[in-house]
């Protein structure tokens, strides 16, 4: 009987303390509120500065562009959009440490990532960025006036996690090849090469001066061929092979301590009109041991580097006498 009694009370007390931890978890989930953080629109938002250790990365929005600054390089807008969204789409999860652990997540001075999110110069928004959460769907994160350290929803710190160079958009040459009527090419070494995209004679085949007049068959449709200043034909694959470089052509990076106007005595300079003239010239390597040749373009502000493979093939290229073959 008594040990009845004792399993019985014992019951009751494990009864007793499963709904005091259980009402205790609950009070616990509820202790805190998670801030609300207003909402941001894409348009709202006209710059950013990223700041991580001693240095920081500026963007800013002029006329739906964004650019980096200083010196107002045109921003790869692939690598600005995830970081806005990253921003504007920010979701406090849970609230993880009250305050004094920022080195454990990666939020202290030398680790963290620090965003200003401006309009104009007035600040929307300044958001810490520390590591990715154990569970790669969460970034430790904190909000200007916060000591505390929150789970963000996603994985986003590689996002910001940019240089200068990353930024910007190494596009320096877009051409529109099915456009292309036209190519010119200088060079101080060789003769100027002019190429014209050119419509071939259509001969008609020889009849007898008696034969009846046949009925009349559609005309051929006209075929297209590219041919030098002296008429001789150029080899399309040739053609095909330099407009594939120049098309969409990308740097290796800007030069930002020099300008245009620095640059004189070119080794190459070629003009591709597809109804606008575009114009990419190439200039002596800076130190023969370079790996890269200083070029500029009509299509961007500043000077920059292409890499040796890339500035030699657009050289090279239709540089043999253009190779001539002799019509049929």
């Amino acid at each position: 009987m008594k040990s009845k009694k004792e399993l019985i009370i014992l019951g009751l007390i494990i009864a007793v303390l499963a709904a005091y931890l259980f009402f205790q978890k609950s009070a616990d989930r509820t202790h805190y509120e998670l801030p609300a953080l207003p909402a941001l629109e894409e348009n709202d938002i006209t710059a950013l500065e990223v700041i991580t250790g001693d240095a920081t990365l500026e963007l800013r929005k002029r006329d739906d562009v964004w650019y980096v600054e200083p010196g107002r390089f045109k921003a790869d807008e692939s690598r600005v959009k995830p970081m806005l969204d990253a921003i504007r789409n920010l979701t406090l999860t849970a609230l993880v440490s009250e305050a004094g652990n920022d080195q454990r997540y990666d939020l202290d001075d030398e680790k963290r990532i620090r965003v200003r999110v401006l309009a104009s110069d007035r600040e929307l928004r300044v958001l810490d960025i520390g590591k990715t959460a154990p569970s790669h769907q969460h970034t430790f994160v904190k909000i200007a006036s916060d000591n505390r350290v929150y789970h963000a929803r996603e994985n986003f710190r590689s996002r910001f996690e940019r240089s200068r160079s990353d930024l910007m958009d190494k596009t320096v040459l877009t051409v529109t090849r099915d456009n292309v009527k036209r190519i010119d090419i200088a060079r101080p070494d060789a003769p100027p090469v002019m190429l014209s995209l050119v419509q071939k004679p259509v001969e008609g085949p020889d009849e007898p001066a008696d034969a009846e007049t046949p009925t009349e068959a559609p005309a051929p449709a006209p075929e297209l061929v590219w041919q030098d200043a002296g008429g001789n034909l150029v080899s399309e694959s040739d053609i095909n092979d330099f407009l594939s470089t120049v098309s969409d052509l990308k740097c290796r990076e800007f030069i930002e301590d020099r300008s245009k106007e620095s640059y004189t005595s070119p080794l190459i300079t070629v003009i591709v009109n597809d109804g606008v003239e575009r114009v990419l010239t190439i200039f002596e390597k800076h130190e023969p041991e370079d790996a890269a040749y200083p070029a500029i373009s009509s299509e961007n502000e500043h000077p920059f580097l292409l890499s040796q493979f890339t500035a030699e093939e657009i050289i090279n290229l239709l540089m043999d006498d253009t190779h001539p073959e002799e019509a049929p």
